[in-house]
């Protein structure tokens, strides 16, 4: 009996979930419907992206990360380069032999839809409309676009920010809040993601063919915006009146239930935190994969949305190890961040699990690749290497717990 599952959403969450469910459940029978609206804007900004979502397109779209480049405006990635963390920069490549890409997110649809569509012919439908609401019904999740319902087994809703956050948990007291955006229009000499730490934060850099989108990030409530705008003028070396007029607002997230009965919610719905080390594509990845057990193996709706929640509250603590030790600046917002995130890791569970088992798994730095006993977002021998780079060193120590 065929069966039949809605995505809605083309943005970079939506084209990813899009790619899983037709690799895993369209060659058994399913049909996989996208409904999007070519009315609603692109965020327009370089995205760094991460093996898995590579590995998505590789098997829904037969994407070729050489060839297919220049169609998505894209450059290989290889690491995050990490600028003023520490007295020297450094690099965290993508371990297991892997690679990534940085991706232009406004050819993303029309370089992955036609193709999609071209390899699953009748398997893949695109509907194009506005969504106005996504229900349970007792058989069905009833989808209405355009003021038409729609029917359909299984929904992912991947419509980007929630209207409202009463349903989720808000982390009030995040380092960053704001982001200022401007795009320069050449590319970098990096094949990384630049994470560069500044005075009020810390800035992304992302090279594509045609330009390098760079990202302050600050909060608000500690720098104000103007103030941010000059110090980020300085940071690239741009005269403030000839930024880009791109400023972001935001808040950091995650929903409390991700699954009710047949509807995932996924992408900016379900969770957004800051885009340290791509770990929003991360978690959209493994919600997908949840999904797939729940639909194929019927693991429990209950088990489904704990798995979630440790993964996203895993993600807020692991982006806390990294701002902990500071950077190189002294400045109001590192001072407050610091004792913040310090606490928030010294509460994780996951984090003295890991460290745990990466000083029992990699004592005198003998790694068994075939033991991988745990992961806290990143396995343990990336953690190893990432920790030694941030000059923590808490996996490699055998003789204390601090």
């Amino acid at each position: 009996m065929a069966r039949s599952l809605v995505v809605i959403g083309a943005g970079t969450s939506g084209i990813q979930s899009v790619c899983h469910y037709l690799a895993f459940l369209a060659s058994h029978g399913w049909t996989i419907t996208l409904i999007h609206s070519p009315k609603i804007n692109t965020l327009g900004i370089g995205e760094s992206t991460n093996p898995p979502f590579v590995e998505a397109l590789e098997d829904a779209a037969n994407f070729n990360i050489i060839d297919d480049l220049p169609e998505l405006d894209a450059t290989l990635k290889f690491g995050t380069y990490y600028v003023n963390w520490r007295n020297n920069p450094f690099t965290i490549p993508v371990l297991t032999g892997h690679a990534a890409v940085h991706i232009n997110t406004f050819k993303l649809q029309n370089f992955a839809l036609p193709r999609l569509k071209s390899i699953w012919g009748d398997k893949f439908q695109i509907i194009e409309g506005k969504v106005s609401s996504v229900t349970n019904t007792e058989n069905a999740v009833q989808v209405v676009v355009d003021d038409k319902k729609l029917y359909f087994d299984f929904a992912v809703d991947n419509r980007g920010f929630p209207e409202s956050y009463d349903d989720y948990h808000v982390i009030e007291d995040n380092p960053v809040n704001h982001a200022l955006v401007h795009n320069m229009p050449k590319t970098a000499a990096w094949n990384a993601t630049l994470h560069q730490a500044t005075p009020d934060g810390w800035m992304f850099g992302v090279p594509l063919t045609s330009r390098t989108s760079y990202g302050y990030l600050f909060n608000r409530n500690i720098t104000p915006v103007e103030q941010a705008k000059i110090n980020f003028s300085k940071e690239i070396n741009v005269p403030v009146d000839q930024l880009d007029n791109i400023e972001y607002k935001f808040k950091s997230y995650y929903i409390k239930k991700v699954l009710d009965k047949r509807i995932l919610k996924n992408g900016n719905r379900a969770v957004f935190f800051e885009p340290m080390f791509a770990n929003s594509l991360w978690l959209y990845k493994h919600t997908d994969k949840l999904f797939i057990s729940y639909i194929k193996q019927g693991i429990p709706e209950d088990h489904i949305n704990n798995v979630f929640n440790d993964m996203a509250k895993d993600v807020e603590e692991l982006i806390c190890y990294f701002y902990h030790g500071g950077s190189q600046h002294d400045t109001e917002f590192w001072n407050k961040v610091k004792p913040y995130a310090s606490k928030k890791l010294e509460a994780s569970k996951s984090f003295h699990t890991m460290k745990t088992v990466a000083r029992r798994q990699y004592k005198n730095k003998q790694f068994d690749p075939e033991v991988n006993d745990y992961s806290w977002v990143f396995a343990e021998k990336h953690m190893m290497y990432i920790d030694e780079k941030l000059e923590y060193n808490y996996f490699s120590r055998q003789d204390d717990d601090n």
